[in-house]
């Protein structure tokens, strides 16, 4: 199941496994941040998962039954289209942005990538 941003922008998704993996690891007031760095990664841009429990004004939220991820409207231009998803493999668990649309080139690792020209 998806589950799509409620506001201006209505296509970032999260997995069931995204959803639940966010579930297990906050808190009652906590949610999972997920932003892009420029300047890092073998890409030039990274994506920043983090357990955090400040919201500012500007901040998207997508929910989904009871787990939140929280975007920064800057990060978001990058994610727009994007599925957040909670990977398990053999050397490491960790969440991944899958099928991002604005990235041209992606690092082996997942965690970074090159963006496409948007506006």
């Amino acid at each position: 199941m998806i589950c799509a941003i409620a506001r201006r922008f209505a296509n970032l998704h999260l997995t069931e496994s995204c959803a639940s993996r966010i579930k297990a690891i906050c808190k009652e007031n906590e949610f999972l941040r997920l932003q892009v760095e420029g300047g890092e990664g073998c890409g030039g841009f990274s994506y920043k998962f983090e357990v955090d429990s400040e919201k500012e004004d500007s901040d998207f939220v997508v929910e989904q039954a009871g787990a939140k991820l929280v975007v920064d409207k800057d990060s978001l231009e990058v994610l727009e289209g994007s599925t957040v998803d909670y990977t398990q493999e053999m050397i490491r668990n960790s969440f991944v942005v899958k099928e991002n649309p604005k990235a041209e080139m992606t690092c082996g690792c997942g965690t970074s990538f090159s963006p496409k020209d948007f506006k």
